[in-house]
């Protein structure tokens, strides 16, 4: 009766599943970090990219709102609690690397890549400020935010820099020295991770694709021609951006706003880079300008993750 109504068919289905868990099981690790490995490549920059795009559109609106409770203001201040809220970016890496095939790998990436896509829109859709004062941590962050006073609209949104202002429109003081200084610290930290990325990454890569057979594949060896094209663009872009940040601490080490752009266009006249202009640009216009570097090395690291992701889907499995 069972092979009647083709019942005994069930058996050859069963082995087929056990035989496909067996396979994911047996699955090399190696492949399995690789996999985890080029997902990290892309998620990272998509975190960073996506947030401060976020943030960036905030700071575009007029008026941005805020939600605080009465009683979070007694909530005490612990400078230590930042150390295991800067855990999360170490678990956030090691769970991909907790899996036993790549399905996992993917199934998590997948979770990951879609509550990012929906928190960013929440953030875009419904922006919020902070409205809390930052306390007296006795750190160096707590001192550079004492050291800029908001502006007053106090409705300025998260990641928007404050705007100083000493006599009239030139910055002077400790006010001046402090943001240049803190924005050549910011640079410094901009172009370091990035690079890093992506040398660690084409150590690893080529090894990864060799023994997986990408390099037979064309769609495969295209993407990973353009992720060594896009690496020579990140490393020379930040090599721009340390050159840049070292420019702004000498305009750190001046009195005021005029004389630290002059001894910067002094500099430059000197190396041959840039003829001495007649008027020296203001600390918000050269800021300004090394955003737009901060970008395009920004958009060169988004390639590079695309195209390493990209190879690594082509590889031969």
């Amino acid at each position: 009766m069972g092979h009647i109504h083709r019942l005994g068919r069930a058996a050859p289905l069963n082995s087929m599943v056990s035989s496909l868990a067996s396979t994911a099981r047996d699955e090399p690790y190696g492949r399995v970090v690789v996999r985890a490995a080029l997902w990290l490549a892309f998620l990272a920059p998509f975190f960073y990219l996506s947030y401060g795009f976020a943030n960036w559109l905030a700071s575009r609106r007029d008026e941005v709102g805020s939600i605080v409770f009465s009683w979070e203001h007694s909530i005490p201040f612990l400078a230590w609690t930042i150390v295991p809220y800067w855990s999360i970016n170490l678990f956030y890496g090691l769970s991909l690397l907790l899996n036993d095939n790549r399905q996992g790998v993917d199934r998590l990436a997948g979770r990951y890549l879609t509550a990012q896509i929906v928190a960013v829109a929440c953030f875009i859709l419904f922006p919020l400020t902070a409205t809390f004062v930052r306390p007296a941590g006795g750190d160096r962050q707590s001192q550079d935010a004492d050291a800029c006073p908001r502006d007053a609209d106090s409705s300025r949104p998260p990641g928007s820099s404050c705007r100083c202002h000493g006599a009239g429109s030139v910055m002077t003081g400790n006010a001046y020295q402090e943001r240049a200084d803190r924005f050549a610290r910011m640079l410094m930290q901009q172009a370091a991770w990035p690079a890093a990325l992506v040398v660690a990454a084409n150590i690893l890569g080529p090894l990864a694709a060799s023994a997986r057979g990408a390099f037979e594949t064309l769609p495969a060896a295209i993407a990973l021609s353009i992720t060594a094209a896009s690496t020579v663009a990140v490393l020379a872009l930040s090599a721009l951006l340390v050159f840049d940040a070292l420019l702004f601490r000498l305009m750190a080490s001046h009195d005021d706003e005029v004389s630290g752009g002059a001894a910067v266009d002094d500099m430059l006249a000197r190396m041959r880079l840039k003829p001495a202009p007649s008027t020296t640009r203001s600390l918000e216009d050269r800021m300004a300008g090394t955003s737009r570097l901060l970008f395009k090395q920004r958009a060169a690291l988004a390639l590079f993750a695309v195209a390493l992701l990209a190879a690594g889907f082509w590889a031969p499995r």
